[in-house]
């Protein structure tokens, strides 16, 4: 089999001999008119010059015939259609074992091309064997839909990502979890009382959830940075419906006691994975992203996922079938159940869409039991030797303490003043959608702000103070003043809530990113532990006015600490290798430095 060029002006026929390139004709007018042909392949002897067969088209070391490069064929032609259709024809073709081809115009130039056949050098006609092989063939040809490769050694479904599938992904499983929260949410404390706990049982219960969170922070938190994200919140969401159905079901105070260790380690173990997945994933495709924008809609998501699964859960208790006294699940369980079926859900999307580097993490018990106390003591070190992450750290206790009085103190209050447990859980819904919607709008004001203030700190001290002194007024005995400052209180908090984790993943680097997140955790509910005890028995001993205050005071102290938070670009912390030990990515950790 052998080369040949045709004996007929402008055909040109191309065998399957071996050959070096693809390479178009010489500019000539005439190439542009009708027939004329774009290029073909000339193989390395003259197409005069007889060759052997064996040695002409089997190259040494391969079985097989050898082919004409197809992507030299196709950069000849100019649109990607063009190039496809050329591509899967001469595909098509290379399966006759005896049909040669080239390619000739029909047309203007550029707008179809069709094969040329050959056998051997000689023209082949339209009923010969092979060019009925080959035109079956080509019936058989699906052109490939362009496809993104995906990332080598990455888990879960889908294509390549980039920073906006990554934030799409982030955004909406930050929606699902939060929303199974918003379900529960207003009816939490209610439901405790229509069991017939009182408002300081609920109280040291709500205590048993902080302390048990607080307790595993820090150990799940290293998991993470060993194991990988997407277990752990796997798990997490896992155990969050099973607790939440134990809960929806709880009589006795015990059995309250079980349903909310089993939330607190819920939410120990999904404190800071998914946060961490994003980040870590938008910089591992661009390393210089911002994230400011991706954490600023993650947290509308939540407050909007909270304020949409307070308005659901009144719904759900008004219309639902169930009593309202005297069963295991009472019309209060109602939006409990549904939030373990939200639960549920977000543990299947973090099975899908969560990719990790299967290298990057390690699951064997050993390394684990070895790698986990190496994160977890030098997570400890960052805090503790930075006055950055020190100041990031008072500030979530002054959150903690201000959010925590809020969950506690508020619903009663509101109860009070629309005349019943009962009738209340309606209205407080909508109070609470209201006040989330208004922190999705503050989230959305932060970059905003930012631009304003120059600088993010600035932005922070000035939203803490801001809903500092809205807290007072949430104890009004007037229903409009104390349904519009509760509303404030979420919208003026929240312009600083994504600058604040924006500076703390800046702070620290990726293989102990989920270990601060958790300390940081752990920082937020041991002050909610605290005040769970505290200010249910300040507001017994004195009244609601007194307690919001006192957690004002305390939330306006920490934000003005932010106030001289150093803000260079980026103050990344990394370790060195003297320290001796291996990280979770393979990498030996070193002495910190602040850069």
């Amino acid at each position: 089999m052998r080369g040949a060029i045709g004996r007929e002006p402008g055909e040109l026929l191309v065998s399957l001999t071996p050959t070096r390139q693809v390479r178009p004709r010489a500019p000539d007018p005439r190439r542009a008119r009708k027939g004329a042909i774009l290029g073909g392949a000339r193989g390395r002897h003259h197409d005069r010059r007889r060759r052997s067969r064996r040695s002409c088209c089997r190259p040494r070391g391969r079985r097989g015939r050898r082919r004409v490069p197809h992507e030299r064929l196709a950069s000849l032609h100019r649109t990607p259609q063009h190039r496809t259709r050329i591509l899967a024809t001469r595909r098509a073709l290379d399966r006759s074992r005896d049909v040669a081809h080239g390619f000739r115009t029909c047309g203007t130039y550029g707008k179809t091309v069709r094969p040329v056949l050959s056998v051997r050098g000689t023209r082949l006609g339209p009923e010969e064997p092979a060019v009925r092989s080959a035109r079956r063939a080509l019936l058989r040809v699906r052109l490939p839909r362009r496809r993104c490769p995906r990332p080598r050694g990455s888990r879960g479904r889908g294509a390549v990502m980039n920073v906006k599938t990554v934030t799409r992904r982030f955004v909406t499983l930050t929606f699902t979890r939060w929303f199974a929260t918003g379900l529960s949410i207003p009816v939490l404390v209610l439901l405790g009382r229509e069991r017939g706990l009182s408002l300081a049982t609920i109280g040291a219960l709500m205590t048993v959830y902080s302390v048990t969170t607080l307790v595993l922070e820090l150990p799940t938190g290293g998991l993470a940075d060993v194991m990988g994200r997407r277990p752990l919140l796997m798990t997490a969401s896992a155990v969050t419906a099973a607790a939440t159905l134990v809960v929806a079901s709880a009589v006795s105070t015990w059995v309250w006691a079980v349903g909310l260790a089993g939330l607190g380690l819920a939410r120990a173990l999904d404190s800071g994975p998914l946060q961490a997945w994003f980040v870590d994933a938008a910089r591992e495709i661009e390393p210089k992203a911002s994230v400011r924008l991706g954490l600023s809609r993650s947290s509308m998501a939540a407050a909007l996922g909270i304020g949409a699964g307070a308005l659901a859960s009144g719904a759900l208790v008004t219309f639902s079938p169930l009593p309202h006294h005297g069963a295991a699940f009472i019309a209060l369980s109602t939006p409990l159940l549904m939030s373990a079926i939200f639960a549920a859900t977000n543990a299947v999307l973090a099975a899908l869409w969560l990719t990790e580097h299967r290298n990057a993490y390690t699951s064997s018990v050993r390394a684990i039991l070895t790698n986990v106390p190496i994160t977890l003591r030098r997570g400890t070190v960052l805090v503790a030797q930075h006055r950055p992450l020190r100041r990031i750290f008072a500030l979530t206790a002054a959150l903690g303490t201000a959010v925590a009085s809020i969950e506690l103190l508020a619903p009663g209050h509101f109860s009070r003043l629309f005349d019943s447990a009962s009738d209340a859980a309606g209205p407080y819904s909508l109070l609470v959608t209201a006040a989330f919607a208004g922190s999705s709008v503050g989230s959305g004001l932060a970059p905003l702000a930012t631009r304003l203030l120059k600088k993010p700190t600035r932005v922070i001290a000035a939203a803490g103070v801001g809903a500092a002194l809205t807290l007072p007024f949430i104890a009004s005995a007037s229903l409009a003043v104390a349904c519009v400052a509760f509303v404030a209180f979420y919208l003026i908090l929240d312009i600083g809530g994504p600058l604040v984790d924006e500076i703390t993943h800046d702070a620290v680097s990726s293989s102990e990113r989920a270990t601060v997140l958790s300390m940081r955790s752990m920082a937020l509910q041991a002050a909610a532990a605290i005040v769970s005890v505290s200010m249910g028995a300040l507001s017994t001993v004195t009244s609601i006015t007194v307690s919001l205050s006192v957690a004002g005071a305390i939330l306006s102290v920490g934000a003005l600490a932010m106030r001289r938070y150093p803000t260079p670009e980026r103050n990344q912390l990394s370790t060195s290798s003297n320290a001796g030990a291996t990280c979770a990515s393979g990498t030996k950790s070193t002495p910190v430095s602040l850069r």
